[in-house]
């Protein structure tokens, strides 16, 4: 992660430290999930009507799409 990147933290594990990212000044914000059943819903709704996720153009350039889409199938 870059100097003054954002890293975003659901939960945490045992063993996680954040020494390291505190020291580089890395900006940490947890986030609010709901429910997994609701998750799946959503995955299953997007399923029936052949929804894509939409790339932030803010986070990835142009040239970086194959590669994204890649990412995207696994």
């Amino acid at each position: 992660m870059a100097v003054n990147g954002n890293f975003g933290l659901k939960g945490t594990r045992e063993g996680f430290h954040l020494d390291q990212m505190l020291m580089e000044r890395m900006l940490i914000t947890g986030i609010r999930v709901g429910q997994r059943r609701h998750f799946e819903d959503m995955l299953e709704l997007m399923a029936l009507h052949k929804a894509l996720p939409v790339l932030d153009a803010g986070h990835f350039k142009l040239t970086e799409l194959p590669v994204v889409c890649r990412h995207l199938q696994t």
